[in-house]
């Protein structure tokens, strides 16, 4: 896919990798839509984007119910008729718990129901859209922690739910010709926490892997690691 006047919809785009994502797409020339939850946020990548020559529109998310989705869809609906080109769905994860902690089996529960419902109610929505359009569309679920609180291995049992996800979608799109991709960092440092330049690295390699789906018409259905080391 050809980035450049790609209608590109981004998630969680007040979100440090969020807000990445976002200003690289715009200096790509892509036309952007931006959602968060934090107005604050979502207002100062949009500023940033904006200052970078880019064509954005930012939608403010009150939560992330089917409902308040749906709405948002629709008013997305309303200002670009022909719909949108790539989704990226940017969620931001709390560390898995402790096995031994003492509430580990209700947080552990609480998030993986949380994730699935987040990946499931945007997906939904965006599949729906490039299926009203008839467009060759491009999903892309990244799910991380904050850059700077990842600890090894965290998002193992998200990365999961990612890749069972990631591959029945593309089978059940692909009759559609949209295309669905996956992303999550993994680490190769065990006994500590990656460095500062560590961090940036791994940030880029995020945001260069999201490019790399969206312009390879060929992957579908894969997961990328993005790895810090």
């Amino acid at each position: 896919m050809v980035i450049k006047d790609s209608i590109i919809l981004i998630t969680s785009a007040g979100s440090q990798i969020g807000r990445a994502i976002s200003c690289h797409f715009s200096a790509l020339g892509a036309r952007l839509i931006l959602i968060d939850c934090n107005n604050e946020n979502l207002l100062a990548t949009h500023q940033t984007c904006e200052h970078l020559g880019g064509h954005v529109s930012s939608y403010l998310l009150n939560d992330e119910s089917d409902d308040n989705i749906r709405q948002i869809f629709s008013l997305i609906d309303d200002q670009y008729e022909m719909g949108i080109d790539v989704m990226i769905n940017t969620l931001v994860e709390d560390p898995s718990p402790s096995l031994l902690s003492s509430n580990s089996v209700e947080i552990f529960s609480s998030q993986l129901t949380d994730l699935a419902s987040r990946l499931f109610c945007v997906g939904k929505s965006a599949a729906q859209n490039m299926r009203n359009h008839n467009k060759q569309g491009v999903i892309i679920n990244l799910v991380t922690n904050q850059i700077q609180n990842i600890e090894f291995d965290s998002l193992s049992n998200s990365r999961a739910v990612l890749t069972g996800i990631t591959q029945s979608w593309a089978k059940e799109l692909n009759k559609f010709k949209i295309r669905v991709g996956g992303i999550t960092p993994t680490f190769h440092c065990i006994d500590q926490l990656p460095s500062t330049g560590s961090q940036v690295k791994l940030q880029s390699e995020l945001v260069r892997n999201t490019e790399y789906i969206v312009q390879n018409d060929s992957f579908n259905g894969r997961m990328l690691e993005a790895e810090c080391h």
